[in-house]
C-alpha cells in the first residue's frame, strides 16, 4: 500500500511539474509549446463547486471564466478548479491592486487576467509576468463598435482581444423569433466578428469570446427545453474556432453562458439568466460541444 501512495504522490508531483503557463505564439494559444483551444462555461464563484466541476468536466469544457467581486473570492475557486483540470480565465471586477496580483503569480492554473481597463492592465503587466492579460468586453445591451484607435490600443496593451456575443441582449432576434431570426443572428454576428478579427489579426493577436449565449427555444427556462436554435448558433460560432487552412481560427476561444442549477429557474432574481443557461441534462448541446472539441473531453 504505501508503495502505491508513493507511486501516486510521484505522478501527481511529476504532472504539476510539467504543467504550464499558457502563452501565445503567432496568434494562438499554447501550452507546454502545444496549441490549444479553450472552450469553457461561465460561472459564478459560488457554484465553483466538485460536482458542478465534474458535471461540467464531463460535458467537455477545458475552461472556466469566473467573475470575482473581492480578493477572498479567488482562492477557493482556483483549488476547487485546478482538481479537475480546468484553466481559468478570471474575470476581476474590482479594483485589485498589486499584492492582490503577485499572491496568484505563480498560480498555473489561471488561463489569464481579465481586467476592466488599460490602466489595470498596466499594474497587472507589471505584478505578473507569467499570466496573459486582456481586457473585458462591454456588457452593454446595446453593441457600440469602440473607435479603431480604441481597439488597436487594446490590442497593443494587452495580450488578445475580447467580445461578446450575445444576440437576444444586442436586438439581433426578438424572443417571439428565435427561429426565423437566426439568419439575421448569424449575419451580425459574422460582421461584427469580422470588424473585431481584421484588429486582433493585424497585431498578431487571438480573438475570444468571453461570453456566448443564445435562449432556449421558446425562452423556456426549465431542463430538459429543447434548444435547437441555440445549438444552431453554437455550431455556426463553432465553426470559426476551427483552422481555414493555413490560417488560424478566427476565434481561439469561446466562453458559453453560463452554468446553472436547475433550482435555479423558480428564482425570480434569475429568470432571465436561466433562459440563456447551460444545464448537466442538455445532452444535444453536450453533444455539440463533444463532437466539435473531441480532445477537451
Amino acid at each position: 500500500m504505501s508503495i502505491r501512495i508513493f507511486v501516486l504522490i510521484a505522478s501527481m508531483l511529476l504532472a504539476k511539474a510539467a504543467a504550464a503557463f499558457v502563452d501565445i505564439k503567432n496568434g494562438v494559444f499554447r501550452i507546454n509549446e502545444a496549441p490549444t483551444t479553450f472552450i469553457g462555461i461561465n460561472i459564478e464563484p459560488t457554484h465553483v463547486v466538485p460536482t458542478a466541476l465534474q458535471s461540467i468536466r464531463t460535458m467537455g469544457f477545458n475552461a472556466l471564466r469566473v467573475k470575482i467581486n473581492d480578493a477572498s473570492e479567488l482562492k477557493a475557486v482556483l483549488y476547487e478548479a485546478e482538481k479537475f483540470q480546468f484553466w481559468v480565465l478570471v474575470a476581476v471586477d474590482f479594483q485589485a491592486d498589486a499584492a492582490f496580483v503577485q499572491t496568484y503569480a505563480h498560480e498555473q492554473s489561471i488561463l489569464a487576467w481579465e481586467v476592466l481597463s488599460l490602466e489595470q492592465a498596466a499594474l497587472f503587466n507589471k505584478a505578473d509576468n507569467n499570466h496573459l492579460i486582456c481586457i473585458a468586453a462591454p456588457e452593454d445591451k446595446v453593441i457600440t463598435p469602440s473607435p479603431l484607435r480604441s481597439r488597436h490600443e487594446r490590442s497593443l496593451h494587452t495580450d488578445f482581444l475580447t467580445l461578446q456575443l450575445r444576440p437576444l441582449d444586442y436586438g439581433w432576434v426578438a424572443p417571439s423569433s428565435l427561429f426565423q431570426g437566426l439568419q439575421s443572428a448569424y449575419f451580425k454576428t459574422n460582421t461584427y466578428v469580422a470588424e473585431l478579427y481584421r484588429t486582433a489579426s493585424f497585431n498578431n493577436k487571438p480573438l475570444v469570446v468571453t461570453a456566448c449565449s443564445y435562449p432556449r427555444d421558446k425562452m423556456f427556462r426549465y431542463e430538459d427545453s429543447p434548444t435547437l436554435n441555440r445549438n444552431s448558433y453554437l455550431s455556426a460560432v463553432f465553426s470559426k474556432m476551427k483552422p481555414n487552412g493555413d490560417a488560424t481560427p478566427t476565434l481561439a476561444a469561446c466562453f458559453l453562458s453560463q452554468w446553472a442549477e436547475p433550482a435555479e429557474i423558480n428564482d425570480s432574481t434569475q429568470r432571465y439568466i436561466a433562459v440563456s443557461s447551460i444545464y448537466a441534462s442538455d445532452t444535444t448541446t453536450i453533444k455539440l460541444i463533444q463532437t466539435n472539441f473531441p480532445t477537451t473531453k
